[in-house]
């Protein structure tokens, strides 16, 4: 039989309680009733009641609306956290201190859950910690301090996260910037529901070698996988109609397979929408596409052969009436160009 604890819980000045109960049973901490937990402090007087008792897991009752600040802080039996959907806000440093956290789930729900964040990548005003290493959610977020519908995963889970999921049917935009920089994310995982991702949302993202984007997603904005440098690995939905510039620029791990599968998904090439792939050598334009944008292949170094499968739709090349090669579609290196008739 494991330790049971009980009690009423009350507000961090010990003055105004709230109509929730809180039982530590079989080192799992369950909070029930209906309200807030409230914010608490981090001095021997502020702190939650259950402050350094034992417990591996929290279950916090349909009821509960909220979790306050601090109010699990150095819970350092926790290794993983669901955050149900009935929880609105996460007040900052609930979670700080939880070193061995490792997992957090954010249940599907369809209201926005708002958490505590910084712009930094330090602990300060955050509420969960670094170390954080697997990150699932359900529903959109916004940073206590509002910054939209979402903000960078590091200022809200630490740097170290290393997947992420996007689940359920209440996640339509991936925000602008949501990965960006994430340099230790190996495994992105997108729900169909979501139609947009953002511009620079997975940008920078070093160790990310493969992308599924569903039929779901229509619009993909400008510098989304932007030096993603290990991306070798991209299955594009059928339903892209809008795909901004620089979309996969500076992606030098694509190969020339992964390149003309994309294109076989698009109308347009974007401009600078493969600038700086250095690993493609060849590409095959389908019959599917019918605009290259300027740039879309400049800085390509390794790019030697160019095949356009002819189509009944024309194809528009950008580039420029002058000679210079600052704005043609691909670069001085190709050496062969060639017409397929169909």
């Amino acid at each position: 039989m494991g330790l049971l604890l009980l009690g009423l819980l009350c507000a961090a000045t010990m003055t105004a309680q709230t109509p929730l109960t809180w039982v530590i049973s079989n080192g799992t901490l369950t909070i029930s009733g209906d309200g807030a937990i409230p914010n608490y402090g981090t001095t021997s007087t502020t702190r939650p009641p259950w402050y350094g008792a034992s417990f591996t897991s929290i279950s916090l009752g349909s009821g509960v609306t909220s979790i306050g600040e601090n109010a699990f802080r150095d819970g350092t039996g926790l290794t993983f956290v669901t955050i149900p959907s009935n929880i609105a806000s996460i007040g900052v440093g609930a979670f700080i201190g939880c070193t061995n956290l490792r997992t957090v789930t954010i249940a599907n729900g369809p209201n926005v859950l708002t958490i505590g964040g910084n712009s930094g990548n330090s602990n300060n005003n955050r509420s969960f910690p670094d170390g954080v290493e697997t990150v699932s959610f359900g529903r959109n977020m916004n940073r206590l301090s509002g910054d939209g519908v979402y903000t960078n995963i590091f200022a809200l889970f630490g740097t170290g996260v290393r997947q992420v999921t996007i689940t359920g049917n209440n996640v339509n935009t991936i925000a602008a910037s949501a990965f960006r920089g994430c340099t230790a994310l190996t495994s992105a995982t997108i729900a169909n529901s979501v139609g947009t991702i953002g511009s620079y949302a997975f940008s920078g993202c070093t160790t990310l070698t493969s992308i599924n984007i569903p039929d779901g997603v229509t619009t993909i904005d400008n510098y989304a996988f932007s030096g993603c440098t290990n991306l070798n690995s991209v299955t594009m939905g059928i339903s892209v109609t809008t795909v901004g510039t620089n979309v996969f620029s500076g992606c030098t791990a694509l190969t020339s397979i992964v390149v003309e599968h994309i294109l076989s998904r698009i109308s347009s090439v974007s401009e600078e929408m493969f600038f700086g792939c250095t690993a493609l050598t060849s590409v095959t334009i389908p019959t599917n596409v019918i605009y290259i944008g300027r740039r879309a292949f400049m800085n390509c170094s390794n790019l030697r052969t160019v095949t356009v499968t002819d189509g009944t739709n024309a194809l528009t090349i950008g580039g420029n009436a002058a000679i210079q090669n600052n704005n043609p579609s691909f670069p001085n290196g190709v050496e062969t160009y060639i017409w397929v008739e169909m």
